[in-house]
């Protein structure tokens, strides 16, 4: 399997992959070698095949306690180390430069744009790949040079290298070293200062791999990253999500770093007095948008150019396409400054921060994290107002025009080809707009939010939700379940479950949004104030076991089609929520957490003075009980492979 290492280590954070054949390589069957940096999203890759022989034979492994940090004059900072190889191998593909690059090449259709060449050349017993950026603003270079005084690297005529062992020699010693031109700014926190509250168990878990890959993510005071090599940038909706999700375990800078980057990349640019942010002649963005993802370094200026603004160089671009984020941003900072031990007291001087000036690529630089919340707040309060008037479809919040992605489940066949998400709709906004009500309560926004948002929340509240509902019977759950259960080949889950489950629901099983049972109202669970008790009916019947279910022995999965023969119209709804699609019969590590603690939160309502209706139907009190028990176990057995994802 993919053997991951990662050095959050001063004067550059980085991480490296050795992919051994048969596992999932782009193409060949060789050993795929990456090395990849958080600063400027930067990196590059290596394909090595066995020179002579089978391909499946060849094995690189990283040579314990080589790896290290380094810098090399005019060639910036980066990592360094030794591998070896247990044949003789040929480089038969590299690419060098930017991570988003490499991203393309494995995900998309094998193609390097000649616009992101590198240069191949032999110095002294070395070879050097190098990658100068666009617009001359930086450059990778990776290079591998004899470790052992036998072995033998030798560049060839097509830009790629051999590595030779010496004569009669079992294997051979290799040193890489791979840097990034770029002015270092990034520095990881470290696992020691990553949790909150220390103490002799907070020492113990701080030691342990898992807090290291996350505080590998982490560089206050205005940066998170989404995980794996494949991004290593910022995303916002993971990055604020995470913030809340983890906000009880983690220290406050690694709190404010993701507070902080998400306000800081959001629009705050005015055309000719507008209200709107024109990004590229063609796109209006909202002012109080918040950015989805950014591209750096040498695919900024790639971009850039492909947006018809050359003149931009190398400076920061985001994608605002997706739409979720703007209404998971003012929960988490509500959350934190409000409800937590570790927030309370810090807003005045975290808001009256303002967004570094880094290299000039920042979107907002100098602006105020105060006036970037307030604009997020103002645009939440525009965009409910619509709906809180008309309560109609027509007024729901729909994907921005002409697209067919806008939140976490992120493809036209995860959102079911539709365009009016659920989540955004029944649980996000009516979250944010809560959120602005406490906020202006406390002060920390304006006051005069607070009446029109608590308006706002209750309109939502109370007239989105049944424009998602779809209820049928149980026993016509059953007879779907067992006819799935015998297309899947494996026995139907005792329906006793589903029964129980309907019980606390009227003899019902409840769907939103379409037939398919989905993970989504972890959402409503956790952001909304309150959840609905239509939802809270429904979760016993989404944690029963698959393919009743959700819950598999390895997890829950966030889509199960076996309902989806409900609506036979829509032809394609039950391929695309089985296993081998992104968002169907698949496991999210983040939709379990959030699942966990938005239905640990709706429980601890309960014990609270002014307790929701529904806690004192003692039945399904219990079957919710029971439910979480029951997912936690299945989380707790499968500890070996939460921190796991699918390789590529």
């Amino acid at each position: 399997m993919p053997v991951l290492t990662l050095s959050n280590q001063p004067p550059q954070p980085g991480v490296v992959l050795l992919t051994q054949p048969g596992v999932r390589n782009p193409d060949g069957s060789g050993v795929r070698f990456l090395v990849g940096f958080p600063e400027a999203n930067s990196g590059s890759v290596a394909y090595f095949n066995s020179t002579t022989g089978p391909s499946t034979d060849l094995n690189v492994t990283l040579d314990n306690g080589t790896l290290a940090t380094v810098e090399v004059p005019g060639r910036g900072a980066g990592l360094t180390g030794v591998l070896t190889f247990n044949r003789d191998a040929t480089l038969y593909r590299a690419i060098v430069g930017s991570i988003r690059t490499v991203r393309d090449y494995v995900e998309g259709p094998r193609i390097i744009r000649p616009i992101f060449a590198h240069t191949t050349t032999q110095e002294g017993d070395a070879v050097v790949l190098r990658r100068e950026y666009l617009n001359n603003t930086g450059g990778n270079t990776l290079s591998f040079a004899p470790a052992d005084g036998t072995t033998v690297v030798k560049a060839t005529p097509d830009g790629n290298l051999t590595i030779t062992l010496g004569l009669g020699a079992s294997e051979g010693k290799v040193r890489f070293t791979a840097t990034v031109d770029w002015p270092v700014h990034l520095q990881a926190i470290q696992p020691a200062d990553l949790l909150l509250a220390p103490s002799q168990r907070h020492t113990e878990i701080a030691k342990t791999p898992q807090v290291a890959q996350v505080s590998f993510l982490m560089y206050p005071p205005q940066k998170l990253l989404a995980g794996s090599w494949r991004f290593l940038t910022y995303f916002g909706r993971h990055l604020v999500a995470m913030s809340r999700l983890m906000m009880s375990r983690l220290a406050s800078a690694a709190i404010e770093a993701g507070l902080a980057a998400a306000l800081g990349e959001s629009i705050y640019f005015w055309n000719m007095g507008g209200d709107y942010y024109q990004q590229n002649g063609r796109d209006f963005i909202p002012v109080g948008t918040v950015c989805h993802e950014e591209t750096l370094g040498d695919y900024a200026s790639y971009t850039n150019l492909q947006e018809g603004h050359p003149e931009l160089g190398g400076r920061l671009y985001c994608d605002y396409k997706m739409i979720d984020a703007d209404y998971l941003l003012l929960p988490s900072v509500a959350q934190y400054f409000l409800n937590t031990s570790s927030g309370a007291g810090r807003e005045g001087a975290f808001l009256a921060g303002s967004v570094p000036a880094a290299r000039g690529t920042a979107l907002n630089a100098n602006r105020t994290y105060d006036e970037l919340l307030h604009a997020n707040a103002e645009l939440v309060l525009t965009l409910a107002r619509p709906f809180a008037a008309d309560p109609t479809i027509d007024n729901l919040i729909h994907l921005r025009p002409g697209l067919t992605v806008g939140n976490w489940r992120d493809s036209d066949t995860g959102l079911a080809n539709a365009v009016i998400p659920f989540d955004v709709n029944t649980a996000l906004l009516p979250g944010a707009l809560r959120a602005i009500q406490d906020l202006a309560a406390a002060g920390i926004l304006d006051p005069a939010m607070e009446a029109e948002a608590d308006d706002l929340a209750a309109a939502w509240e109370a007239h989105a939700l049944p424009f998602f509902e779809i209820t049928v019977p149980v026993a016509e759950a059953q007879r779907l379940v067992a006819s799935y259960s015998q297309a899947l080949g494996v026995p139907a889950p005792a329906p006793v479950l589903l029964d129980q489950a309907a019980a606390v629901s009227g003899g019902n099983v409840t769907f939103f949004a379409v037939p398919i049972m989905h993970s989504d109202l972890g959402f409503n669970l956790l952001y909304q104030r309150e959840a609905p008790e239509a939802i809270i009916r429904a979760i016993p019947a989404l944690l029963a076991d698959f393919p009743a279910g959700l819950l598999t022995p390895a997890g829950m999965v966030v889509a199960n089609p076996a309902y989806s023969p409900l609506q036979p119209e829509l032809t394609d709804l039950f391929t695309n929520f089985t296993n081998g699609f992104y968002h169907g019969s698949v496991i999210w590590g983040f939709q379990q957490a959030l699942m966990v603690e938005g239905l640990e939160r709706q429980l601890a309502l309960c014990d609270t003075a002014a307790a929701p209706a529904w806690c004192s139907d003692t039945e399904l009190v219990s079957a919710l009980r029971s439910a979480l028990d029951r997912l936690w176990s299945t989380i707790s057995k499968n500890a070996d492979v939460a921190f796991s994802e699918a390789s590529c």
